[in-house]
């Protein structure tokens, strides 16, 4: 026999966004894996950019707003403007969830650069990985989180992507 609450998790289960039971990590977000090759991905994808030099974007079915970079067929970042998957064991999660003020930002730790943005008014925060091999980047500008990359170094830090 269901019960009430039961009922009402099926009723909401197609709503839920996959990607907060695994969230964003250093290996992954969601079911995509940085590192991994494209060719070997079971989620259906279609390209959104073409190829320069080995590089390019793509956007898996089952994650809309994420764009994923490629490179030779490896999964190397993503990008994404949607913040409803960081989890809270994310370091920015305050800032990025309830408009925290970066200075207050726990400056303390060594796994996390900042470094003033390029072309904007705002700045970059990087959390590596501990091999620094990975990271995961926000782009604060303008006082409020613009966007989110995440993957393998270097492709992660770069700014104008495949360009």
């Amino acid at each position: 026999m269901f019960t009430q609450k039961t009922i009402i998790f099926f009723i909401l289960l197609p709503f839920v966004n996959p990607t907060l039971a695994t969230g964003l990590d250093h290996q992954r977000f969601g079911d995509i894996y940085f590192g991994t090759e494209l060719s070997s991905s079971q989620l259906t994808y279609k390209a959104i950019s073409q190829k320069i030099e080995g590089c390019h974007y793509i956007v898996f079915d089952q994650y809309p707003t994420v764009s994923v970079m490629i490179i030779d067929d490896v999964i190397q970042r993503i990008e994404t403007s949607d913040f409803g998957f960081i989890n809270s064991n994310n370091p920015f999660y305050e800032v990025i969830t309830n408009g925290k003020p970066f200075n207050k930002l726990n400056m303390d730790r060594q796994d996390i650069d900042i470094e003033e943005h390029e072309y904007e008014s705002g700045f970059y925060f990087r959390w590596y990985n501990n091999a620094k091999t990975r990271a995961i980047i926000i782009d604060y500008v303008d006082g409020k989180v613009d966007i989110i990359k995440a993957g393998l170094l270097p492709a992660a830090m770069w700014i104008e992507g495949c360009a």
